[in-house]
Order: structure tokens, then C-alpha cells, then sequence
């Protein structure tokens, strides 16, 4: 029985954008008939964030808004910019935000040891920071929490890169993390 004669297209579209992105696509490929349902706006609409609209506006691609929703999910699964500091990702199995600060963004104190601006060609941003020596590493960041999800869970990660073999000891450090909320102005700090 093929329920692509059975169903009308709404009903077909409601199915596949209740599983997932990766569900969508794999439908597509499977199913000559179930194509043009699973790349229908009606379906990619659930699976792109609420307000991803003020995402794609935000960045330095606002002219995206008008091609179709699944253009949109792609596009915005890849990492969009914001500024030097701060740039956005949709996870592509998942739909989950993912905000990056860089470098500049963040206040990233250690002992009287000098630094360099530089650039890496797999950074997600155009600038790093090469710390020459650390004998202690403090990172405080901040992110506006009216951009994240009510009533979600997050983590946090810190990225880095380790020059040469000498600073192997470094891998076993323990590292805490210290989440705050300043409620006059709606932050969040991240902070060690």
C-alpha cells in the first residue's frame, strides 16, 4: 500500500516534520514520491528555531530570508557571524542552537605573559589569541540570555589548541566552570 496516494500533502508534510531533519532528507532520497513533501517549506518551518528570522537579520546575511525554508536550515547549519566576537550554528542532526564567542569576546587573563592577535585558517573566527606562556588560564565570557531557549539545557565548551608537544602537561589540568546570571542587565557570565 503506498500511503503517498492515500494521504493528502498536509497530512504527509505533518508526518515528516515531526521526526527529524536527517528523517526529512533520508525520506526524500528513499521515496521518489515523498521528494517534493520533504523539501516543502510547511515541513523545514518546524524543524528551523523560532525566532530564526531575527537569527539570519542579526547576522551579515539578512538577505536570506526570502529563498526556501530548507535553503535556510542548510545555510544557518553552517556557522553565521555576527560580529568578530560572537557567531551562530544550527546543529543539522538536531536543530539545537549553538552561540560561539571568540576570542575577542571573551576577557582571558593568566599571569604577566605576553599574547598575540593572530589568525588560523580552521578558526571559526578571524582572530585567536596565542598565549606564549600560562602558568594559570582565567576566561570570563558573556552572552545575553534573551538569544537562548527558555527552559533549555546548555553546555559550554572551551576551545583551544595546543601548539607543541611541550605543553602536553597542560591536557591534565582539572578545569571548573561558574555560571552567573546579573539580572539588571540580562546576562549571563561564563566564567573559568
Amino acid at each position: 500500500m503506498d500511503i503517498t496516494r492515500i494521504l493528502p500533502e498536509e497530512c504527509l508534510c505533518l508526518i515528516i516534520s515531526l521526526t527529524s531533519p536527517v528523517d526529512a532528507c533520508g525520506s526524500a532520497m528513499v521515496s521518489h514520491a515523498l521528494r517534493s513533501v520533504a523539501d516543502c517549506d510547511a515541513v523545514w518551518e518546524k524543524f528551523l528555531p523560532s525566532d530564526y528570522k531575527s537569527i539570519i537579520s542579526g547576522s551579515s546575511s539578512s538577505s536570506l530570508l526570502s529563498p526556501g525554508k530548507r535553503r535556510i536550515y542548510i545555510f544557518i547549519s553552517v556557522s553565521i557571524p555576527f560580529s568578530l566576537k560572537m557567531s551562530f550554528q544550527l546543529k543539522k542532526e538536531s536543530g539545537k542552537k549553538c552561540y560561539m564567542l571568540g576570542a575577542r569576546a571573551l576577557s582571558i587573563i593568566w599571569g604577566d605573559t605576553p599574547s598575540t592577535w593572530k589568525s588560523l585558517p580552521e578558526s571559526r573566527f578571524s582572530e585567536v589569541v596565542e598565549l606564549k606562556l600560562v602558568w594559570w588560564l582565567e576566561v570570563k565570557g558573556m552572552i545575553d540570555i534573551t538569544i537562548l531557549s527558555y527552559n533549555t539545557n546548555y553546555a559550554a565548551y572551551l576551545v583551544f589548541k595546543l601548539r607543541n608537544k611541550r605543553t602536553i602537561e597542560f591536557r591534565h589540568r582539572a578545569v571548573g566552570l561558574h555560571m552567573s546570571a546579573e539580572s539588571p542587565h540580562g546576562k549571563c557570565g561564563v566564567c573559568r
